[in-house]
Order: structure tokens, then C-alpha cells, then sequence
């Protein structure tokens, strides 16, 4: 801060000229000392420019041109004052905000999610049977039993259409059934069982096995690490909207899907699907995408983080078919990173 001029026993003029350097940008402050009123720049590299303005002043303070400044500086000062409440207003909101979020952290929907998958993987090992497990057939896409009744009463509709002779229409009827094999998966969603869009992703492997163990922990794990930062930051109710759609897409798509893959690609083969992964991926599409169109943001989702799961999907999707990568679902992996990407992108459009 630098003084620029002052004026003895003057507040006018000082005040004028103070205005009418506000009125050209020019950050300055008017001040009384003693007997004298003092004009002060702030900004050092601004006082050549002041210096001008002051001479063009003094040169002759009644110009018409001044007789307005003081009236367009109060507007300046309004403006400002206006926009230092705002921006105190949305400390205020952040503060209140994030202390809303660390005392109810301990009751997060992160941690609901985490305990709601394990305690149903625990009763699944508990009403696993050689019949099939009660969990999974109340919650999965669709049960065993439907399917099969639903696949038989096609196999009676073909049989049906002359008299269970192999002609013409029957085989019509047999390619229908073979391309149409993957619509018996949401025979019980077509019958109004809506949960199971969403459920499946609660759900995961079945068995006390080691790879059962290994599928609940990564993608719990992969949600407590991304999925605590994630809801803090965008908020609970933008939280279960990410994950409702992210979830609902890499359960359904891998459903409708044929089962000898998409182009050309056996790793993106259809099938019924459980696990929260491809809501993990969705978190992780939705988060790349945010970065990108807001890097004030900062890093949601760490680098290392990202190239790690990119290669592990990129590994799954040329990975020949069976073995390890053969049991996991890479598409509904690939279709929640799509749809936390387009989520997000659509999220950033609205404002937010």
C-alpha cells in the first residue's frame, strides 16, 4: 500500500478523486490524518496508473465529469459489500455443512450399505442349500424357479403349434427362444417384482469360499475408501441417486445382453449379475468426470486409484473366456463406469 496524494483540511476533494478512482478500478482508501485527508493505494503496481487519474483531477476537480462518481462508487461499494455477505453466507453454509457431515458420519449411507452387504452375505452362507439360497432367489434378478418355469411354458407353446412335429413354424419358434433366451431373466421383474433392479447389487457370491470372501471385502473396501469422500463432498441424497443408477444400469444391461458378448467381445457376455463393483466403477466414472468439468473440485478420485481400476478392466475385457476374469461380469463393470460418467456429466449440467 502506497500514499498517492492528500488534500489539507479537503474531505471533498478526497473524497471525490477517491471516487472517482473506485469508478475506475483502482483499489484506494480515503483516510483522515490530523488535519489532513489522505488517499492510499493498495496495490503497488496500480499507483502509476492512480497517478494519472489524480493528475486529470487536480487539473480541474469541477469538471462535469466527476459530478456523478460519488453516486457510481456507492453503487461499487453496495455491489461489493453485497457479494462479501454472499460469499460469508456460503462459509457459513460450508461450515454448517461440514459439521453436519462429521457428526453424522458414524451414520453415513456408506456404512448402512456396508453393513446391509454383509449381513446379507452372511445369511446367504446360512440358508445356502443344495436347493439353491433363499437370499439370492428373493433378491437376485430372478429366481432359479421362475426361470425355468417360464422357459418351460415356451418349450409347451412350441410343442403346441403342430402337434410337437419338427416343421417349419417349430423351428421359427426355436430361434425365437434361443435369441430371446436372456428376456427369462427379468420374468420376475416383468411381474412387478421391481426390486430386483435394484437388490442384486447388495447381494455377492455365494458359498463360504475364498473367492466369495475376496468379492464382499475389495468392493466394500473400494466403498469405504471412495464412497465416505464421495457422500461427504456431494451430499447424502446425490449419493443415492449415483448409486440407484449406477446400479440399476450394471444390473440390468449385463441382463438384457446376449449371451456370447457384445462386438464381438466374450468378456462382455450377458448374464444374471450380483455385487456392488459396478456401482464402484459408476463411483469412479462419476468422480473422473467431475474433475474434468470442475478441476477447482480438486482430486475426488486418486490418480493411482483410477489407472488401477482402468488396467483391471482393461485386463477383464481382453482376458480369454473361463479361469479368474471368466467369473467376474466386466460388462456390468464397463456399464457403471458409463453410467457414473453420464451422471455425473448430466449432474454438472444442472449446476451442480
Amino acid at each position: 500500500m502506497r500514499k498517492l496524494i492528500s488534500y489539507p483540511a479537503e474531505p471533498p476533494l478526497a473524497q471525490k478523486l477517491h471516487a472517482w478512482l473506485a469508478v475506475n478500478q483502482i483499489d484506494a482508501r480515503c483516510k483522515q490524518a490530523g488535519e489532513q485527508w489522505e488517499i492510499w493505494v493498495l496495490d503497488e503496481d496500480q499507483l502509476p496508473e492512480a497517478h494519472e487519474f489524480a493528475a486529470t483531477f487536480n487539473n480541474n476537480p469541477d469538471d462535469a465529469q466527476f459530478d456523478t462518481v460519488l453516486n457510481e462508487a456507492n453503487k461499487i461499494e453496495e455491489e461489493k459489500d453485497k457479494l462479501q455477505r454472499a460469499r460469508k453466507k456460503e462459509s457459513h453454509k460450508l461450515e454448517r455443512q461440514q459439521q453436519r457431515h462429521l457428526t453424522t458420519s458414524s451414520k453415513s449411507l456408506t456404512r448402512s450399505i456396508i453393513i446391509l452387504c454383509s449381513v446379507l452375505f452372511g445369511a446367504s452362507l446360512v440358508f445356502q442349500t443344495s436347493d439353491g439360497n433363499f437370499i439370492h432367489e428373493s433378491l437376485g434378478v430372478v429366481s432359479t424357479n421362475s426361470m425355468t418355469e417360464s422357459y418351460n411354458e415356451r418349450i409347451r407353446l412350441r410343442q403346441g403349434l403342430d402337434g410337437g412335429s419338427f416343421g417349419e413354424a417349430q423351428k421359427d419358434v426355436d430361434k425365437i427362444l434361443d435369441s430371446s433366451y436372456n428376456s427369462l431373466r427379468l420374468e420376475d421383474i416383468k411381474r412387478f417384482q421391481l426390486w430386483r433392479m435394484v437388490t442384486p447389487i447388495f447381494l455377492h457370491q455365494s458359498g463360504a469360499s475364498l473367492s466369495s470372501f475376496l468379492h464382499i471385502f475389495f468392493n466394500m473396501y473400494w466403498l469405504f475408501a471412495l464412497g465416505l469422500g464421495m457422500e461427504r463432498h456431494f451430499g447424502t441424497g446425490n449419493f443415492a441417486l449415483l448409486i440407484l443408477f449406477t446400479g440399476v444400469i450394471s444390473i440390468l444391461l449385463p441382463a438384457i445382453s446376449p449371451a456370447g458378448g457384445i462386438f464381438g467381445l466374450t468378456a462382455l457376455k450377458g448374464a444374471p449379475v450380483v455385487g456392488f463393483s459396478g456401482v464402484i466403477y459408476g463411483i469412479i466414472g462419476f468422480g473422473w468426470i467431475k474433475m474434468k468439468m470442475l478441476p477447482h473440485l480438486g482430486t475426488i478420485i486418486p490418480p493411482f486409484v483410477l489407472i488401477f481400476m482402468m488396467i483391471w478392466l482393461g485386463i477383464g475385457l481382453v482376458s480369454p473366456e473361463g479361469g479368474f476374469f471368466g467369473a467376474i461380469s466386466h460388462l456390468a463393470h464397463a456399464a457403471g463406469l458409463l453410467a457414473g460418467v453420464a451422471f455425473g456429466y448430466v449432474h454438472t449440467q444442472l449446476g451442480h
